[in-house]
């Protein structure tokens, strides 16, 4: 299954810095899962569709915002671990993941649930 996604033009070896956030570059592209858990993997951001193919973190707006095929949750701070969450859910997510800054005492995840309709 194709669906649309905005991915950041740079990777991130780490979490990005304040001055990344403000140079970053997102752009529209059609992805398979598979390609989509690679971009992610190789630390590209990535978020919703928005009205411009190529734009800024600024113009992610609520007036600019087009679809998503996916609901991101993303947690901070949780209290339980990335492998006791998975355990805990019923609903499993299509990827789940730790984030740059996850530690063994401040856990750091996001889950991707991918959806056939925008």
């Amino acid at each position: 299954m194709l669906f649309n996604i905005s991915v950041s033009d740079t990777y991130y070896l780490s979490k990005p810095i304040k001055s990344d956030y403000k140079t970053m570059q997102l752009q529209t592209k059609e992805v398979d899962i598979t390609t989509l858990s690679d971009l992610i993997r190789k630390g590209h951001s990535i978020c919703s569709v928005f009205n411009q193919d190529i734009f800024k973190l600024k113009d992610k707006t609520t007036d600019n915002f087009k679809q998503s095929n996916l609901i991101i949750l993303d947690f901070d701070h949780s209290i339980i671990s990335f492998e006791e969450l998975l355990n805990a859910i019923r609903l499993k997510p299509t990827i789940a993941y730790q984030t740059f800054s996850n530690t063994e005492t401040d856990y750091r995840l996001k889950l991707i649930y991918l959806f056939e309709e925008p």
